[in-house]
């Protein structure tokens, strides 16, 4: 189904370092991953994230779009992130995909995103 992307938008990722923790394994946390150091020392950081919202029947959604432009157009540095936001299509063609836990999410499809990246490569080439 054909949707109108509204924005384009992207969260910064961050790292920290922590004192005074328990021992634990790896864990995640609100979108967090977490990590024990040792000697009560424990490491936290959270990637970042790159998704164009959508409305479809009067409700939003993110469409993440980070993972296909880091695989295919690279780091998503500040030049890069100008050009594909100044490239987004009006529209883009979703699939509707149902989670094991029965949440119900969109993705774009490989043909739009594929044309997207394309018109990016022409002006970053340039």
């Amino acid at each position: 189904m054909k949707i109108k992307c509204l924005e384009i938008i992207y969260e910064e990722g961050w790292y920290s370092s922590s004192q005074n923790t328990k021992k634990r394994d790896i864990r995640y946390e609100k979108g967090c991953k977490h990590w024990d150091n040792g000697n009560g020392w424990q490491r936290n950081f959270k990637s970042s994230s790159y998704y164009i919202m959508v409305e479809i029947k009067n409700i939003k959604y993110k469409i993440f779009i980070d993972r296909f432009f880091k695989d295919n157009f690279g780091r998503l540095i500040e030049k890069r992130r100008t050009i594909i936001e100044n490239t987004m299509p009006q529209e883009i063609n979703v699939q509707e995909k149902v989670s094991p836990r029965g949440t119900k999410y969109y993705i774009a499809v490989e043909d739009d995103l594929q044309n997207w990246l394309n018109k990016c490569n022409e002006l970053y080439n340039k």
